[in-house]
């Protein structure tokens, strides 16, 4: 690395452009010996060189967690004890609130080094990335300002090692947040209300699950939860396993249709084995028992007479509320 303070100023008033000219230039007086990467890191106020070894050898990268990073430490370093004078191990990390992320580039030639990396790597079930290597990381250092770049030092005493490593990060780990209360994982979503009906009376159905959403209700529906090109059944299966409460809308339409016979078939599954509610709505003068035989011992709300959707709403909002009572 090449502090700025090394070059001589040119344009008082761009710095920017002007370390961005040195850099070009180191680049191409080194690319005449063999291929650089050179990049000016603003953050740290230095010229980044790295030049490519000619010899075939061995790079991998290891993608850190930004919030996890502690975990790293000891693999990092394990791996700075093999590194021979002729590779190294960089680290990347963007301090970027939006883009919090860092990487670990590792350089090796020599093969008894890279076997014990590799078995260092694969003892700690650490996973490695192919989409982008140290070319890549530093094309992004260097145009988009993206990451504070260091070289971890080889043979270090660990203490200095681990203060360098977290040197290079400006924000708090998960676990020391969550020590002052700050907890990402915590989450409380809504229950989730699975539509099941015919497209059919998709009309009358869409204006009720409207005004169900409108009240505050978190609704699996086909028209808004798959996507094109994803297979139905297994989309319907699985939205049926993530809800808590089924609605069924039947009609003369639902007993003709496939699709709507093979989410009951789900939900009946569901239900026998306490998994899911549901709250059945008679949309016409559907003979339910034709559709389900069973569907005859439970109460439906039978919105061929009543026609109130704010009262059918209300309705689903109270199953919904024990639901939540009983979870």
């Amino acid at each position: 690395m090449i502090p700025f303070s090394a070059f001589p100023k040119v344009e008082e008033k761009n710095n920017v452009r002007e370390y961005e000219w040195w850099a070009h230039a180191v680049e191409a007086a080194l690319s005449q010996e063999s291929f650089a990467f050179v990049v000016a890191n603003y953050t740290i106020r230095c010229i980044c060189v790295k030049k490519e070894i000619s010899k075939m050898q061995y790079e991998v990268t290891i993608s850190i967690p930004y919030g996890r990073r502690s975990a790293y430490q000891d693999l990092l370093y394990d791996i700075c004890q093999c590194i021979s004078d002729d590779g190294d191990v960089t680290l990347f990390v963007s301090n970027n609130p939006y883009a919090l992320k860092a990487y670990a580039t590792i350089t090796e030639i020599q093969e008894s080094r890279i076997d014990a990396i590799k078995s260092l790597i694969e003892s700690n079930a650490v996973s490695c990335i192919h989409e982008k290597g140290l070319a890549e990381l530093m094309k992004e250092a260097g145009v988009g300002r993206l990451y504070n770049l260091m070289q971890l030092p080889r043979q270090e005493k660990k203490e200095i090692f681990c203060q360098l490593f977290q040197s290079n990060f400006y924000f708090c780990e998960e676990e020391a947040l969550q020590k002052i209360g700050y907890d990402a994982t915590v989450s409380f979503p809504r229950k989730k209300v699975f539509i099941s009906y015919c497209h059919k009376d998709k009309k009358i159905v869409n204006a009720i699950t409207d005004c169900m959403e409108e009240s505050g209700m978190n609704l699996w529906i086909d028209k808004k939860s798959i996507d094109y090109g994803e297979n139905l059944s297994a989309a319907i299966a699985s939205g049926i396993a993530e809800c808590d409460l089924a609605v069924l809308f039947l009609s003369t339409g639902y007993s003709n249709s496939q699709y709507a016979k093979f989410e009951l078939q789900n939900i009946v599954c569901d239900m026998i084995q306490k998994k899911i509610r549901w709250f059945i709505v008679k949309l016409d003068q559907v003979d339910v028992q034709e559709i389900l035989p069973v569907l005859s011992n439970y109460k439906y709300y039978d919105f061929s007479i009543e026609k109130d959707i704010f009262d059918l709403t209300a309705e689903i909002q109270k199953i919904l509320k024990r639901c939540e009572a009983e979870k």
